[in-house]
C-alpha cells in the first residue's frame, strides 16, 4: 500500500511541499520553540552531502530509484540548496524496504534530487543518513544521529553495486 502512494509517479508531493511548507516554516519554528523540539519545513542540503551527477532526466532517475527499494520521503523538510535550487525528488530507503543490509533497524537514507546547477541535462543526488522519522521522531528533528558521510558512502554504494546509475 505505501508503495503505490510513494512511488516513482507520485510527482505531486513536491509541487504541493513547494508552495505549502514555506507558508508553514515560521509557525513550525514558533512551535517548536514553545514545545522545545526543533519544528521546521524548510531545510538546506550542503554540498558536503553530494553523492554525484546523473545524465538521466527525472523520471528515468525515479524510477531506478523505486527499483532500488526507494520511496518518496512524505516527511521532510522541503530543501533547498544555498543557490537558491529546490529539490526536485526527497527519497527515503527504509531498513523494511532495503534487501540489501545497507540500512539499520531504525535508521533510514535519505536522498535528495536537484536540478543541476551548469543547467545541462540531468541531475544531481545528494544523501544523508538519519534516524528513521517514523521510530524515532524527536531524535530525527533534532538530528541527533545525523551523518553525511555515512549517507553519501551508503548512496554511493547503492550506485555503484545494484543500479545503472553512472556518476561524474
Amino acid at each position: 500500500m505505501v508503495e503505490q502512494l510513494l512511488g516513482a509517479d507520485d510527482d505531486w508531493q513536491e509541487p504541493v511541499a513547494g508552495y505549502l511548507y514555506p507558508k508553514l516554516h515560521q509557525y513550525l519554528v514558533w512551535l517548536g520553540g514553545l514545545i522545545g523540539v526543533p519544528l521546521y519545513a524548510i531545510g538546506g542540503t550542503g554540498s558536503s552531502q553530494y553523492v554525484g551527477t546523473v545524465d538521466i532526466d527525472e523520471e528515468t532517475l525515479e524510477h531506478e530509484f523505486a527499483d532500488l527499494g526507494l520511496l518518496r520521503n512524505p516527511i521532510t523538510a522541503y530543501k533547498i540548496k544555498a543557490d537558491g535550487r529546490e529539490q526536485e525528488g526527497s527519497w527515503v530507503l527504509w531498513h523494511d524496504y532495503d534487501s540489501r543490509g545497507l540500512v539499520e533497524p531504525r535508521r533510514q537514507l535519505h536522498i535528495m534530487i536537484f536540478e543541476r546547477a551548469d543547467e545541462q541535462p540531468g541531475r544531481e543526488i545528494y544523501a544523508h543518513y538519519e534516524d528513521d522519522w517514523r521510530s524515532a521522531p524527536i531524535a530525527h528533528l533534532r538530528e541527533k544521529n545525523f551523518d553525511v558521510e555515512q549517507g553519501v558512502e551508503k548512496a554511493t554504494d547503492l550506485f555503484d553495486d545494484w543500479s545503472f546509475i553512472t556518476r561524474r
